[in-house]
């Protein structure tokens, strides 16, 4: 994976942030981050009773044996989604720098997507196969939106010329059967 250090800037990093606490306040409790990289929302959660994946092959190793560093168990996975299988079905899933269907496979994606209560997938707002398959995984996930954010992320610590920016976070949850 090319390094794209402006990821690691403050405000890129406020992505994490805000994908953790959605996550913590729709009380998901096995947490499966598809493609962290290097700067996974791991860091993000500060309470316990939780299990945190983060399954991407360039994610830095974090060995389930370590102490955990908030009372939550974290797994650092560094292999490819499609490769692995997560001894639980997620309530939450993170998406965070997506890329769209061209990186990753739709139907293993969607299986996590519908799955989870509560879904957060971001990418860049300019990057046009990504939002074409935000807008594919919105349709076909059989949640709705309850939050679309769009985050300016320029700062002094991101090159003038970097094109990815102006950022679209949105967060799925599972749509209520009424009288079930």
């Amino acid at each position: 994976m090319p390094d794209y250090p402006y990821l690691n800037s403050d405000a890129l990093r406020s992505r994490q942030a805000i994908a953790a606490h959605f996550l913590r306040a729709h009380r998901c409790f096995r947490i499966l981050e598809i493609g962290g990289g290097k700067n996974p929302t791991t860091g993000y959660f500060h309470d316990g009773d939780r299990v945190v994946t983060v399954v991407d092959p360039d994610v830095p190793p974090w060995n389930p044996c370590d102490d955990p560093p908030h009372g939550y168990l974290v797994r650092h996975v560094a292999q490819r989604i499609e490769d692995y299988e997560p001894p639980w079905a997620p309530d939450g899933l993170c998406l965070l720098g997506f890329l769209g269907w061209k990186h990753l496979d739709r139907a293993c994606i969607m299986r996590y997507v519908r799955e989870a209560r509560t879904v957060v997938v971001e990418a860049a707002r300019n990057h046009e196969p990504a939002q074409a398959s935000i807008k594919d995984l919105i349709e076909h996930s059989g949640k709705r939106a309850i939050a679309h954010i769009v985050l300016d992320c320029r700062g002094d610590d991101i090159p003038r010329d970097c094109s990815f920016t102006l950022r679209e976070l949105f967060v799925l949850r599972g749509i209520e059967k009424k009288g079930v």
